[in-house]
C-alpha cells in the first residue's frame, strides 16, 4: 500500500529555484540595455540643451549676419518713415532658445538659429 506521507508547512511554501546561468546571462543583458538607455537619454538631453543654448552663436554674430543679409552697413533701410543706412539703427538683440532674435526697435525682428541662418 501507499503511504501517505506528511508534507511540513514549510515545504508548501517552498521558495522558488534559483536562476539558472541561462536567466542569469538575460538578466545582465536586461541589466547592460538599461544602463546604455540611460547612457543615450542623458547625452540626447545634454545634446538638446547645448543646442539650445548655442554658445557659438553670439549676439555680435548674430548682428553681423542680420546686417549682411540686408546688404552690409552701408545699404539703404526705411525705418520709421526714413531711408538711412543701417549703420545708423539702433539694433537689440535678445537670446532665447535655439535662436537670438535681433531687432530693430519699432520696426523689424529678424532671427538668426543656432545654425547661422537669418529668418
Amino acid at each position: 500500500m501507499d503511504e501517505i506521507k506528511s508534507v511540513a508547512p514549510f515545504e508548501i511554501c517552498r521558495i522558488p529555484p534559483k536562476p539558472t546561468v541561462r536567466t542569469h546571462y538575460l538578466n545582465h543583458g536586461t541589466i547592460k540595455f538599461m544602463k546604455q538607455r540611460k547612457v543615450i537619454t542623458f547625452m540626447i538631453v545634454v545634446l538638446i540643451g547645448v543646442t539650445a543654448w548655442a554658445p557659438w552663436i553670439t549676439e555680435d554674430y548674430a548682428r553681423t549676419a542680420v546686417v549682411e543679409s540686408l546688404g552690409g552697413e552701408d545699404a539703404q533701410y526705411f525705418y520709421l518713415g526714413e531711408n538711412v543706412t543701417i549703420s545708423e539703427i539702433p539694433i537689440r538683440t535678445v537670446r532665447v532658445p535655439f535662436a537670438i532674435l535681433v531687432y530693430f526697435p519699432s520696426e523689424a525682428m529678424f532671427i538668426v538659429t543656432f545654425w547661422g541662418a537669418v529668418i
